[in-house]
């Protein structure tokens, strides 16, 4: 079962280090990891995206929880939160193709950013499954090149992983 845990932490040194190796430590594979700051000065949030056991799961969070310099986790999904991705793809591009192209990118509400020595790199950012259709879409052109950011989530409505005044609990 795929999970998707966001980490409120403090902008400390092996912060990172300490999380992962809770993870590695019980035998999960981090599929994705994002980490960037926030609104909040000094605090950074994690975003881990791994399979597993939801009971197992369940305890890591907890054990995380209650590790150094970590205010509080949370889980998120398609029902309670917006699940986004970010990819950059280099495709071939040329004078035949570029019509046929730019109307994919549209359509998928990408956009491209570059164009150099015939090549374009395209951006998106959607659901995974959208940008795996993306993607499915450009292979004919010949991708050259591509890199996805894994999940980035956000609590839909007022609620916040940033509210200093609960602990937002996984469910289950």
């Amino acid at each position: 079962m795929q999970k998707v845990i966001s980490i409120l932490v403090e902008d400390k040194p092996g912060v990172l280090m300490r999380i992962a190796g809770l993870f590695y430590r019980r035998g999960f594979n981090i599929d994705a990891l994002s980490v960037g700051s926030t609104e909040i000065s000094g605090k950074s949030r994690f975003t881990i995206t791994v399979n597993g056991d939801e009971a197992v799961l369940e305890q890591v969070r907890k054990q995380v929880q209650k590790l150094l310099n970590v205010h509080r986790t949370a889980e998120h999904d398609s029902k309670n939160s917006q699940l986004r991705e970010y990819a950059l793809i280099k495709i071939n591009f040329t004078e035949s193709t570029k019509t046929e192209i730019i109307h994919l990118v549209e359509f998928f509400r990408g956009r491209v950013i570059d164009i150099f020595d015939g090549a374009a790199i395209i951006e998106i950012a959607e659901e995974e499954s959208r940008i795996d259709a993306f993607i499915e879409r450009l292979t004919p052109y010949g991708i050259i090149e591509s890199l996805r950011t894994g999940k980035v989530s956000m609590y839909r409505g007022k609620k916040s992983l940033s509210t200093p005044t609960k602990v937002i609990k996984l469910a289950g």
